[in-house]
Order: C-alpha cells, then structure tokens, then sequence
C-alpha cells in the first residue's frame, strides 16, 4: 500500500512539475512576442507614428500584416478604416484605423481597442526640452497594441482548438488621432461601419507597459454603470499586482462607447515621468509585467466566455463623473522642459491617470 501511493505521489510531482515547466516556456515565449511588437512599433523607422504621418502608414502596415498573420479578417472587406480629423484650426488630415476580426458567426462581439498612434517628433504635446526628435511611444502605446495582438492570438487560438471562444465575435482595433483628440475612436462609432447594437463590451488598453517591480498596480476604469464588474475583476487577480478600480471620466478612447451606452473598461499601468517624452523607448518596459497583465485579461475574458459574468446593457449615459476612489502615484506636468508645451492638451490627457 505504502509503495502504491508513493508511486502515486511521484506520478503526481512529476505532472506538477511538467505542467510548472510548459507554463514556464509560455510564459517566456508570450513575453518575447510582446517585447518583438513593442520594439517594432517604436522604433526609430516608424517616426513616432503621428497621426496622418508617414510613420502611421508603416505602422498600418505592419498591423495589417500582423493581422493576416494570426488570421483576423477584415471588416467589410478591408483592414483600413480612413477618418478625417481636424489636424489644427484650419486644417484637415486623413488617418486610419486598423481592424481585424474574429468572427464566431456570434450575435454578440466584443471590441478590444488600443491606440497606435503617438506624437511623431513631439511639437506643442511633447515634454522633453528637446522635442523636435522622434519620440517613440514606447508605453504610448505600442504596449497596449501588442497586448491587443496577443490577446487577439489567444482567442484565434482557443478557437482553433475547440476551447470556449465563440460566444462572442471580436473586433481588434488599433484607433488613431487618438493624441490629437480621441479622433480614431470617435469616428469608428460616428461612421458606423459596424452595427453597435452588437457590441456588449469594449475593453481598451493604453499604457501598460510600466508595471512597477516593487508596487505594481494596474488600474482599472470602468463607467458608474458597471460596478457589479468590480467583485470578479478583483477575484481574478492572482496577487501579481494590486488592482485599482476606478470611475471613468471620458477622457480615454472608452468614451465614445460609453456616450453610446456600451459598457466599457479600461486598463493602464499609469503615467510616468517619460511620458510624452523622447526617452519614452522599449528598454524601458517591463514586459513580464505585460505579460501578467493579458494573462489577466484573458481570465477576464473567459469570464464572459464561460457565462460566470453576464454583461449587462447600459441604459443611460452618465455625464457628470465622480473622483475617482483611488489613485495611481502622480506625476506633473513639467513646464519647464519644453517652452512651446500645449498644456491644456496635456492636462486633459493626465487625468486619465490620476
């Protein structure tokens, strides 16, 4: 008997320790990928990827292909989605967002968004005294692009397996003229290239890639509508991070869903001294935190996968937002760094994260 369950015992380590191994090599081959997509998108050859730039256009074009690669479709039959958004008081530009889809022949589709543009050689936005060089947006927001493109890997993946991922259709779309006013996102809702009745859930990742090694915390914004989310987004941390939950005030490519009544939530690892600077760069970035961080997500997603969370329609639009109940550490804005600093942009554009 006594040999009968140590052989138990030993078969039992030995798949304890195959599984620990697998995991281990997931774990690292997951954090590579993001850490390959973050240092493509700010390199130097996308020009900080300013919206309607040259730099934008090579960064379509490596989503689209990244796109194909992992097997989204198009929507309505192309990956590009052309805007026009005002460039200043009395000019026009064009830019694109890039969309692929999921399509699980579902009623219902949740939309998982990042912006991928930045702020090209800076001028008015950037923070650095010497603003007129290439600022690469490593964290602003290469890093919630690449989330995006593994999340959306994930999914395709658990597809192909037969795992539960068809409940739902996915839409992944990286907006741009975000950083000139919220542009992409707005006019994907405004045009209607996709009917919004079936859009449940918006998820958007902006600035993910600094979680802190010593006192990590991701926050997490959600509209006043959806604080029944807030029991199952705290139950599905596994203590690799301190969870932040706070109220969304609009000022994120959330809030032209939410103004649509569609339930929203946010993820950010917060602002940081580099941000909107040139020294903004992928060296920086902590990718096993962002490598935890979809993990995170990904339980999240299960979660409405498996029908443990039921997401339920908002009803109304809520103009006036409270404070949010917890902050993220601040940092301010340096008005000293460059003199020609748009600070009204800046400031509206921080509040996100404070």
């Amino acid at each position: 008997m006594t040999v009968y369950i140590n052989k138990v015992f030993f078969i039992f380590l030995l798949l304890f320790y195959s599984f620990f191994l697998f995991a281990q090599k997931e774990d690292i081959k997951n954090t590579n990928i993001l850490k390959e997509i973050v240092y493509t998108l700010a390199s130097d050859s996308m020009l900080g990827r300013a919206a309607g730039s040259e730099g934008e256009e090579r960064a379509e074009n490596y989503l689209v292909s990244y796109y194909k690669k992992i097997g989204l479709v198009a929507l309505n039959d192309s990956y590009i989605k052309k805007f026009k958004f005002p460039k200043d008081s009395t000019h026009t530009a064009s830019a694109m967002n890039v969309i692929g889809m999921l399509d699980n022949k579902a009623p219902s589709t949740i939309v998982i968004g990042a912006h991928y543009d930045h702020i090209g050689m800076g001028g008015p936005k950037s923070r650095s005294l010497t603003s007129n060089k290439i600022h690469n947006g490593a964290d602003d927001n290469a890093s919630g692009v690449a989330m995006m493109l593994m999340l959306a890997e994930h999914l395709k993946k658990s597809k192909i397996k037969n795992q539960k991922s068809d409940k739902f259709n996915y839409l992944f779309i990286a907006f741009s003229a975000h950083e000139d006013g919220l542009y992409g996102s707005q006019a994907f809702v405004d045009e209607k290239i996709y009917d919004l009745s079936k859009v449940k859930l918006f998820l958007n990742l902006d600035m993910v890639g600094r979680l802190d090694t010593i006192n990590p915390m991701l926050k997490v914004m959600r509209n006043d509508h959806e604080k029944y989310l807030d029991s199952i987004l705290y139950k599905l941390t596994k203590d690799e991070f301190n969870l932040i939950i706070t109220e969304d005030k609009t000022q994120t490519d959330a809030s032209a869903f939410i103004n649509n009544n569609i339930p929203s939530v946010s993820f950010t690892t917060g602002i940081h001294d580099d941000y909107h600077k040139i020294s903004d760069d992928s060296e920086k970035i902590n990718y096993y935190g962002m490598n935890e961080i979809t993990k995170y997500i990904r339980r999240v997603i299960a979660s409405f996968e498996s029908y443990k969370l039921k997401i339920i329609p908002a009803t109304r639009n809520i103009i006036e937002r409270p404070e949010p109940y917890a902050k993220m550490p601040e940092v301010k804005i340096d008005e000293n760094a460059n003199p020609n600093i748009d600070k009204k942009i800046l400031e509206n554009e921080m509040k996100i994260n404070n």
